[in-house]
C-alpha cells in the first residue's frame, strides 16, 4: 500500500512537476519501505486502513528527497540542499513518533518489541535494593558514562 501519492509530491519539487505519475512510484516505494522500517519498532506495518495525514507527510517528504538527490550536483554537495531538508524533517517526526509514542492510539502497537518505555522493570518489595538491583544500576550507571568497555564488560 501506498503512504501518499504522485499529487502528495509534486508541489514539494518542481524538478519533477511535469512528470507522469508513474516517475514518482520508484521514490514512493523507497520512501514507504523506509517508513516501514523505521516505524515497525513500535507499529504493527505496513498500515491498513486510514491512514494518518503525518504518515503521508513523512512519505511525501521522503519520496521529493530522493527526487532532489538524484538531481543534486557534486557542486552542491557542500552545502544543505533542499532534499536534505526534507529528508531531516521525516526523520526527526519519526524519531519524535518513536519516542513520545504520538501514533499509538491510532496506529496498532507492535508486540514483543523491548524497547525503554517497554522494557519490564525489576522492582522489590524488601525495603532496600536486592542484590540485582544494585547490579543492574551499577551497570545503568556505568553504561551511561561509557565505562563498561573500559573495564572489560
Amino acid at each position: 500500500m501506498s503512504y501518499c501519492t504522485p499529487d502528495d509530491v509534486r508541489p514539494l519539487t518542481k524538478l519533477a512537476e511535469k512528470k507522469p505519475d508513474d516517475y514518482f512510484d520508484f521514490y514512493i516505494n523507497k520512501a514507504v519501505a523506509f517508513v516501514d522500517s523505521r516505524l515497525s519498532r513500535r507499529y504493527n506495518m505496513p498500515i491498513t486502513g486510514d491512514l494518518p495525514p503525518i504518515v503521508i507527510s513523512i512519505c511525501a517528504d521522503l519520496a521529493a528527497s530522493f527526487i532532489l538527490d538524484q538531481h543534486t550536483t557534486e557542486r552542491f554537495k557542500d552545502q544543505t540542499t533542499y532534499g536534505e531538508v526534507l529528508y531531516k524533517r521525516a526523520v526527526t517526526t519519526m524519531e519524535r513518533i518513536m519516542e513520545h509514542g504520538e501514533l499509538d492510539f491510532i496506529l496498532p502497537m507492535s508486540t514483543g518489541v523491548a524497547s525503554e518505555s517497554n522494557r519490564p522493570a525489576i522492582r522489590t518489595t524488601m525495603p532496600h535494593r536486592s542484590p540485582l538491583e544494585r547490579s543492574i544500576a551499577r551497570m545503568d550507571r556505568m553504561d551511561r558514562w561509557g565505562q563498561i568497555n573500559r573495564i572489560g564488560w
